[in-house]
């Protein structure tokens, strides 16, 4: 009398499942297609110089020898060197070699999207006479301590309105320190 008739289709319960794994799985992989804002690309930058600064830190102090950090703004490259044994010459380029025997990579590129428009080392503009920066150093004493810089960068988001900011360093502990305000 009562036969069970069998209907196709899918039932509420169903749909309701897979609208929920859709949206847990949208959530999950949305923002990692989004690009990153750029507070968090400024804070990567800072968080990526401030571990390059404490390798050489780390280097000077556990070796005795000075370590410089070599900014090659012309090809976007912070190099990590230290000074070569019976060098007498600290600032000439051949007193210095990678300094790869502790940290794996001796050097980090500067991301495309910032360019450093000034470079301040124990409180001289290194920068100046109009023409572009191409290298600049400073260095790491065996002693730890860290000559203090200064940089000002150009956040180039948008090419009409770069956002500038500048981050200074910490001469005892080798870390860099965001001014939390744009340049103007």
């Amino acid at each position: 009398m009562f036969g069970t008739t069998k209907q196709s289709g899918i039932s509420f319960i169903e749909v309701v499942v897979v609208l929920l794994i859709i949206g847990l799985i949208g959530a999950v992989v949305a923002p990692l297609l989004q690009p990153r804002v750029p507070a968090e690309r400024r804070s990567e930058f800072i968080a990526a110089l401030n571990k390059f600064t404490l390798q050489a830190w780390q280097g000077a102090v556990m070796s005795g020898k000075l370590h410089r950090l070599w900014f090659d703004l012309k090809n976007d490259l912070i190099v990590l060197q230290k000074l070569k044994e019976n060098a007498t010459d600290l600032k000439s380029p051949q007193s210095y070699e990678p300094a790869t025997h502790l940290y794996g990579r001796p050097e980090i590129i500067i991301p495309e999207e910032f360019k450093i428009i000034q470079f301040m080392v124990d409180g001289v503009v290194e920068t100046g006479g109009g023409k572009p920066l191409e290298t600049i150093w400073f260095y790491v004493a065996p002693d730890g301590t860290t000559q203090e810089v200064s940089l000002t960068v150009a956040h180039e988001v948008e090419s009409d309105n770069p956002f500038i900011f500048r981050i200074t360093s910490n001469p005892f502990t080798a870390q860099f320190i965001p001014d939390d305000t744009q340049v103007p």
